[in-house]
């Protein structure tokens, strides 16, 4: 399908490039809804690529790994590997929350919001110190992930 849309893209570019299809308004017109109309089947292809690079590398992939017995592998000069981060937010009382992490020394990730990253990498930080974030203030899990090395 991608190669459809590639020779779609140099076709057009041809036609643009020539000069001599934009002389006319009604051609031009044609031309533009050409690109228009090519730009959202880009949109739609890019926004289906990224849930199903989503479903593969969080939970497909890890899965069929885990099946496996598999952490690193290597295909065709890319290097496959299965991770777990441990991923964090706060609950619905969100002050209850802050006020958890001001009295326990780690106010300083605290601002107007808590950043979810800062707050997975503080997650992370208690769990290989033999810590965890409160269950009745906090959500946390471990978040399945590909990482995907050329070699």
């Amino acid at each position: 399908m991608h190669q459809k849309i590639i020779e779609a893209l140099d076709a057009l570019q041809a036609r643009i490039d020539s000069g001599n299809d934009l002389a006319e308004v009604k051609t031009a017109c044609s031309l533009f809804m050409d690109v228009r109309d090519l730009k959202d089947q880009l949109a739609e292809l890019s926004k289906r690529a990224s849930a199903l690079n989503t479903i593969m590398a969080q939970t497909l992939m890890p899965d069929l790994f885990n099946t496996e017995d598999i952490s690193t592998i290597t295909v065709e000069g890319v290097r496959f590997t299965a991770t777990h981060k441990p991923r964090a937010s706060i609950k619905a009382d969100k002050e209850a929350g802050y006020t958890w992490l001001r009295d326990n020394e780690y106010g300083s990730i605290v601002t107007e919001t808590v950043n979810a990253n800062t707050l997975s990498a503080l997650s992370r930080e208690l769990i290989e110190n033999g810590e965890d974030l409160p269950d009745d203030l906090f959500e946390v899990y471990i978040q399945a992930n590909m990482s995907v090395t050329k070699t």
